[in-house]
C-alpha cells in the first residue's frame, strides 16, 4: 500500500507545481497559517483551520490572500455580515446571492476549484489502484471514496496528504454548489428539464463530497474510519419513511440515468467541451480526449451498477441490497471473467483520475 500512497503524492505535488507554485513567494519565509475568520470565504474556516500533527498549511498559502484581508478591508462589511444585513432588510433572492457571486468571483476560489478536481482524482486514483490490484491477485480490494481515504491516511505522512486531499474536497464540493446554485454554464438561458436534472446531479455531487471532505476531517482527527456500508445504510433510512420504497426506486434509476448519460459523454465526445484543447499539443489533445473517454466510461459502468442495485432494494425492500462503488466492483469480480472485467473499469478508473488532472489545469470554469 506504501507505492500507491506515494504515487498518490506525486500527483498532487505535480499538480501543485502546475497551480500554485509559479505564483507563490519564497516558501522558507511564509507564516503559519490560522484561519479565525475569513472575511469573505467564512465557510472554509471549520476545514482550514485544521492542522494535522502540528503540520502548517503552508501549501495553502495562496488562500491567504483570500483569508486575510489588509486591515483595512474589514472596515468594510464582511459576505457573512451584509448577509444578514440583507436578510433583515427583506430584500430579494438576488440581492442575497451578490454577496456569495463576489466571493466566488474572487481569482483564488477558481485555484481552490482547480484543486478540487485533483483531489478528485486522487480519490479515484486510489480506489482505481486498489481495485486493480485485487484484479490480478497482489493484494488490493474494492471499496469506496471512503476507504481511499482510509487508505490514504494509513500511509507515512498520511494525515499531511489527507489534509491536502481534504482542502480538495473542500473546493470541488464548493464548485458543485456554485453550479447547483447558480448554474454559471447556462446563464441567461431558459430552464428546462434538462437544466434541471443537470443542476439535481450538481446538488448531489455537492452533498456527497460535502460528506467526504467531513469524513477525511474526522480520519486526520482521529474521530472516525470505515465504519459500515453508507450506501446501505442510507438506503434503509429512505426505506423507514413513507413511500420509501418509491423514493429509493427514484435515486436509483436517477443514478442509472447519470450512469448511462456517463456513457453517453464517453461515447460522443460530449465531455471534451468544458476543456480547453486548444492549449495542449497534438499529442496532448490526443492523450487527454482517450483518458476522458475510457475513464468517463468506466464511472458510467459503475454508476450504473449502483443504480440498478438501488432500484432492486426499493422491489425488495431491502437495503442490503443497495451498493456504492466498493460493492459495484465487488459485483463485477463476481461475474464469468470477473478479473478482467474488474481489471478493465480499474484500469478505465485510474485513467479517469489523470483526466481529472488534466481538467484541473484546463478545464473551462465559468464563474456566476
Amino acid at each position: 500500500m506504501l507505492w500507491h500512497g506515494v504515487l498518490g503524492v506525486v500527483l498532487l505535488s505535480h499538480l501543485l507545481y502546475l497551480l500554485y507554485l509559479p505564483h507563490l513567494p519564497h516558501l522558507p519565509h511564509l507564516p503559519h497559517l490560522p484561519i479565525p475568520f475569513a472575511p469573505d470565504l467564512w465557510l472554509l474556516t471549520p476545514f482550514l483551520s485544521l492542522q494535522a500533527e502540528h503540520f502548517s498549511l503552508k501549501l495553502l498559502y495562496p488562500l491567504k490572500h483570500i483569508i486575510h484581508e489588509s486591515p483595512a478591508s474589514f472596515s468594510q462589511p464582511s459576505s457573512l455580515q451584509a448577509f444578514l444585513i440583507m436578510t433583515q432588510h427583506n430584500l430579494s433572492p438576488e440581492d442575497i446571492k451578490q454577496p456569495i457571486k463576489q466571493a466566488v468571483a474572487h481569482p483564488w476560489f477558481e485555484r481552490l476549484e482547480r484543486f478540487g478536481y485533483a483531489a478528485q482524482g486522487m480519490v479515484y486514483f486510489v480506489v482505481g489502484l486498489l481495485a486493480a490490484q485485487a484484479a490480478l491477485g497482489i493484494g488490493g480490494e474494492t471499496t469506496d471514496p471512503s476507504g481511499a481515504l482510509v487508505a490514504i491516511v494509513t500511509q507515512p505522512f498520511g494525515k499531511i496528504l489527507l489534509a491536502i486531499v481534504a482542502v480538495g474536497l473542500v473546493g470541488y464540493a464548493l464548485l458543485r454548489w456554485v453550479q447547483a446554485i447558480f448554474d454559471p454554464e447556462h446563464r441567461g438561458q431558459s430552464l428546462d428539464a434538462k437544466r434541471i436534472a443537470q443542476r439535481l446531479g450538481y446538488l448531489f455531487s455537492a452533498l456527497a463530497y460535502s460528506g467526504l471532505a467531513f469524513t477525511a476531517v474526522k480520519l486526520i482527527s482521529g474521530l472516525g474510519g470505515k465504519q459500515g456500508n453508507a450506501a446501505q445504510d442510507w438506503t434503509a433510512r429512505f426505506l423507514a419513511q413513507p413511500f420509501g420504497q418509491w423514493l429509493v426506486g427514484l435515486a436509483g434509476l436517477v443514478v442509472v440515468g447519470v450512469g448511462l448519460s456517463f456513457l453517453y459523454q464517453a461515447v460522443k465526445g460530449k465531455f471534451r467541451r468544458g476543456l480547453q484543447l486548444n492549449r495542449l499539443g497534438r499529442s496532448g489533445r490526443h492523450w487527454a480526449i482517450a483518458l476522458g473517454t475510457f475513464g468517463i466510461a468506466a464511472r458510467g459502468v459503475v454508476f450504473t451498477i449502483i443504480g440498478i442495485f438501488l432500484i432492486l432494494a426499493a422491489l425488495h425492500s431491502n437495503a442490503s441490497e443497495a451498493r456504492g462503488i466498493g460493492g459495484a466492483l465487488d459485483a463485477l469480480a463476481q461475474q464469468p471473467y470477473g478479473p478482467w472485467v474488474l481489471g478493465s473499469v480499474a484500469l478505465g478508473l485510474i485513467a479517469y483520475s489523470i483526466y481529472c488532472l488534466i481538467e484541473a489545469k484546463y478545464r473551462q470554469i465559468t464563474q456566476p
